[in-house]
């Protein structure tokens, strides 16, 4: 019967979660005793005591029984409820531990994505677009001077055609002036007939015809008196103005072809000496700078690349332990609340099993019982 009686009671148990505990004052008197029950009775589980403490006394067991097993219930809930305290103390400690880990963790993270942010925003972004504005201006820069050599070649290149054909046509004047002299000169202080005349005339022709095809040279006054002398080479003072013409020509062609050559060789020495290995060198540093560009920004490109991924990596893995944060706060918020049910519950048992000792053991619960059954 005793057995039955603890299993009962540890049954009860697993019942309210909300026990009002009224602690009474139990008075000696019938009444005072019914008002104790009927308190007690209020909650479940005081209700469920009670009624068992009946059925115990109806069925004549010991009181002695009754009262033990409302200590051993007693103890029992105080076990449970010191259990479920230390239980709770521990998981209170795992809890703030892990929130400060994960605290920590997410602030590193945040460090992290906020340290290669500012690197891509202040400094690799910046290097990408200096080293494309870079890139931009240095393949204009070559493509202007490649377009100064092709132009400066083709110019150097007319130039000296221009001075070959120049060097041509004063050679041809200072012949022409040689020939012209020698013929003018034979036919000074001397009588001239007519087949020498004839034979002067047809000489100074060819002379002429020469010049007259030298355009664009300063011999316009030389023909014209080249001309006026083939009609008249009988007129010495003629012929000696004519050579005199003919001899200034010739030193001023002279000294002209002299002047052009020099120009030619110092303009041949500036150009292949100076100027085109200048505008070589140029292109060779401008080339080498933008190899060294693209090369930088292909590394850019690459550092930028890696960087990204890696913030975007981070950016979820802060997302991931952010809900790990708040998984670990709500579990514990859930935890907490489980545990006042618990305590209440475990609390309202011991208060309860208390309550019902109190009017168990009290001097009049025997005999009260006794005359209440009568009394039916």
């Amino acid at each position: 019967m005793k057995a039955i009686v603890i299993f009962a009671l540890l049954a009860l148990t697993a019942f309210s979660y909300d026990l009002k505990a009224k602690q009474t004052s139990f008075v000696q008197t019938a009444t005072g005793l019914q008002s104790a029950m009927n308190s007690l009775k209020e909650s479940q589980t005081g209700a469920m005591l009670m009624n068992l403490a009946e059925v115990q006394m109806l069925t004549g067991g010991p009181l002695e029984e009754l009262v033990q097993a409302l200590k051993d219930l007693t103890a029992s809930n105080q076990k449970s409820l010191a259990a479920e305290n230390d239980d709770f103390a521990k998981e209170t400690t795992r809890h703030e531990l892990e929130v400060k880990r994960l605290e920590v963790l997410i602030q590193e993270i945040t460090i992290d994505i906020n340290t290669n942010q500012q690197q891509l925003d202040n400094v690799l972004y910046p290097r990408r677009e200096s080293l494309e504005n870079q890139i931009s201006t240095l393949q204009q820069q070559i493509q202007d001077t490649q377009d100064t050599i092709v132009r400066e070649t083709a110019q150097r290149k007319r130039e000296h055609e221009d001075f070959i054909q120049k060097e041509a046509e004063t050679e041809a004047v200072i012949a022409a002036c040689g020939e012209a002299l020698e013929l003018l000169r034979s036919l000074l202080n001397g009588q001239t007939s007519l087949a020498q005349v004839r034979v002067a005339q047809k000489a100074m022709k060819k002379i002429q015809d020469k010049l007259a095809n030298l355009k664009g040279t300063p011999m316009s006054e030389f023909v014209l008196a080249l001309t006026e002398l083939a009609q008249n080479f009988a007129d010495q003072s003629a012929v000696q103005n004519v050579i005199a013409l003919i001899e200034n020509v010739r030193t001023e062609s002279q000294s002209f072809l002299a002047d052009i050559r020099q120009s030619e060789a110092e303009a041949a020495d500036v150009w292949a000496n100076q100027r085109l290995p200048q505008l070589q060198s140029d292109l060779a540093n401008f080339q080498a700078n933008l190899a060294q560009a693209q090369a930088d920004l292909k590394s850019t490109k690459e550092t930028i690349a890696k960087t990204e991924k890696h913030v975007a990596q981070r950016t979820k893995e802060l997302a991931a332990e952010k809900e790990n944060l708040a998984t670990e706060n709500a579990n514990y918020e859930a935890r907490t609340q489980l545990h006042a049910k618990l305590v209440a519950k475990f609390n309202g048992n011991i208060e309860a099993c208390q309550a019902a000792l109190n009017i168990v053991t009290s001097q009049n619960f025997s005999d009260y019982f006794h005359q209440t059954v009568n009394q039916l």
